[in-house]
């Protein structure tokens, strides 16, 4: 999957406590967390266009950072246009 190019992943909270497969006796692991998340997107049950404030390309990082860090306010979530 591309958003795992480049050294980059994406963990939420509690997902280190889930194995990266399915293992017996396990119900939930990464590859569930995932497919379950980006069903959500998908189908529009979670919306996440309204947390993100800019779109940037990958130049553009240093200063998204700087924005989180110093300006919260205006940027609230950023994400990467890798293409």
């Amino acid at each position: 999957h591309t958003i795992h190019s480049n050294l980059l992943s994406v963990r939420g909270a509690h997902m280190w406590t889930m194995p990266l497969n399915k293992q017996r006796g396990v119900a939930k692991d990464v590859e569930w967390a995932f497919a379950t998340i980006f069903e959500q997107i998908r189908s529009g049950a979670l919306q996440v266009r309204p947390l993100i404030s800019h779109i940037i390309k990958p130049d553009e990082v240093p200063a998204a950072y700087k924005g989180l860090k110093e300006t919260p306010n205006e940027y609230t979530g950023a994400v990467i246009d890798w293409r």
